[in-house]
């Protein structure tokens, strides 16, 4: 199978269990994360983030995913699927289970799953909660964008917002809790910035019209130099405030120096 057709199969399979399973009781948010959130061209497991409620019953997000699975299996090349749980504070609590009955088996690796229908194998794998609480793509309440993606995977959650929330445009927000500035002054401190430049700001054309204007981030009032390449964002209104920038970057907060 072609690598397009690959990922495409990836992301359709996604967007329709986020469809499905947005309905059921207990589910307040949907995100894709890792594979397919970069240009990897031949993905090899799809995973997602449910967050529940305290209450939520799982068995039948845990039904969604092993169909999910076993759609994945099935394709040409098979592929693998995880849906990971977490709760409304942004704390992992494992897979969800492979199983149609909850019963021992000598194959599960869960702690202690007691019926409950989530696979606990935290000293398998675990999830950072940095991950759960800015993935890169939120597909429910709303589709939010908080990185740099494949166009091929930004269409397919423009066309299904429009489907969901008919009038409403794909939210975007800048993760800003990725900046690991302590301090750097030869780099980025924020892989999303060093993305957004490398990308030519796609999706904000006033930001790039700013920087072709030479109106960048060497010249603003609010960047404090740390040599003639690398400077700190002091600019408490940007969003790249506190990071480590590149002197020819910029943001929709540039204020020339004057």
């Amino acid at each position: 199978m072609p690598a397009s057709n690959i990922r495409a199969a990836f992301i359709r399979n996604a967007l329709e269990f986020a469809e499905k399973i947005s309905q059921l009781e207990g589910v307040r948010r949907i995100a894709i994360v890792r594979e397919i959130t970069t240009p990897m061209k031949n993905p090899e497991i799809l995973c997602l983030v449910v967050t529940v409620s305290e209450d939520a019953p799982i068995k039948p997000i845990a039904d969604a995913g092993r169909k999910l699975k076993g759609r994945m299996q099935s394709m040409p090349t098979a592929a693998g699927a995880d849906v990971f749980l977490a709760s409304e504070t942004h704390e992992y609590l494992g897979r969800t289970c492979s199983y149609r009955e909850c019963h021992p088996r000598a194959a599960c690796q869960g702690s202690q799953c007691n019926g409950t229908f989530v696979n606990n194998d935290f000293h398998v794998f675990t999830l950072e909660k940095e991950v759960i609480q800015s993935s890169p793509v939120e597909v429910f309440p709303q589709v939010i964008i908080r990185s740099r993606i494949p166009d091929d995977l930004r269409r397919a959650l423009e066309e299904h917002q429009k489907k969901m929330l008919p009038g409403k445009p794909v939210g975007k927000q800048y993760p800003r809790r990725q900046n690991t500035n302590a301090i750097v002054t030869d780099n980025w401190s924020n892989p999303n910035a060093k993305g957004l430049y490398d990308a030519q700001w796609p999706d904000e054309p006033a930001t790039k019209a700013l920087y072709e204007e030479g109106r960048q981030c060497g010249g603003c009032a609010f960047f404090a130099p740390f040599n003639e390449d690398w400077g700190l964002c002091c600019h408490r209104e940007s969003r790249h405030n506190l990071e480590t920038v590149f002197e020819h970057f910029t943001c929709p907060k540039q204020q020339e120096t004057g």
